[in-house]
């Protein structure tokens, strides 16, 4: 005949008192969550700390890269030229149109709820499926890179 040997049998478990026992699981737990606490937000505070490094020629590489120029003088954007136009409210139909629309030039949207388009005409038309604050943004494509030149804040109660 077989016999299991383990060391759990072994060991005394009836000389230790359930109060014990529980403080020894409890530690076991508590250090298991620091651990992954810290692992997890260790990464997380490395990658910030080395997205904020990112020197300027690295953004001047970046496909999406937003035009500097207007930034200190709010009058020179182009947000007017971006109406957003219909019920501010989930499953309701909005109606985006871009005033400065040209033929000749290529255009992209991204409407802030991770669906980006490419735009063929001044208008299009967009539907939020639930309530929040969406930044629609309006890109132009310079020098084969897209340049942001508008953008707007929808609120969808």
């Amino acid at each position: 005949m077989e016999q299991n040997i383990s060391i759990w049998q072994g060991f005394g478990w009836k000389a230790i008192s359930d109060r014990t026992k529980d403080l020894v699981i409890a530690l076991v737990i508590a250090s298991i969550g620091l651990i992954g606490t810290y692992l997890i937000l260790g990464r997380n505070l490395n990658n910030d700390l080395n997205e904020n490094a990112v020197s300027s020629a690295e953004v001047s590489n970046n496909v999406f890269a937003t035009s500097t120029s207007n930034a200190g003088n709010p009058k020179l954007t182009q947000d007017a030229l971006l109406l957003i136009q219909g019920n501010y409210k989930p499953e309701e139909m909005l109606k985006v149109n871009y005033m400065n629309y040209q033929d000749s030039k290529r255009y992209l949207i991204d409407y802030g709820n991770g669906i980006r388009n490419i735009i063929h005409s001044s208008s299009t038309y967009i539907k939020y499926q639930e309530s929040g604050i969406y930044y629609v943004q309006f890109y132009e494509m310079v020098n084969d890179k897209w340049e942001l030149i508008s953008s707007q804040a929808v609120n969808i109660k």
